[in-house]
């Protein structure tokens, strides 16, 4: 079966106490992937999708205008 990026890091921020911050930062990352299309199931994520997520964050960023594109991609 199958398991989501975004259930996951749904689960994990229930199951642990984690800062305001922590909360926000994974709360972002999840809305990026999505906005991303959400690629592969976790079982199947790879190097190259990771690759292409980041690369894809970064070129948002910079065309967003971002000042700081390189720390959108973090």
């Amino acid at each position: 079966m199958s398991v989501s990026f975004e259930n996951v890091a749904v689960k994990y921020l229930h199951a642990k106490p984690l800062s305001c911050g922590t909360r926000k930062e994974y709360r972002r990352t999840v809305a990026k992937w999505l906005a991303w299309g959400r690629g592969p199931a976790i079982d199947r994520i790879g190097r190259s999708d990771l690759r292409d997520f980041l690369d894809w964050v970064y070129e948002k960023a910079a065309s967003d205008g971002g000042s700081n594109a390189r720390r959108a991609a973090n």
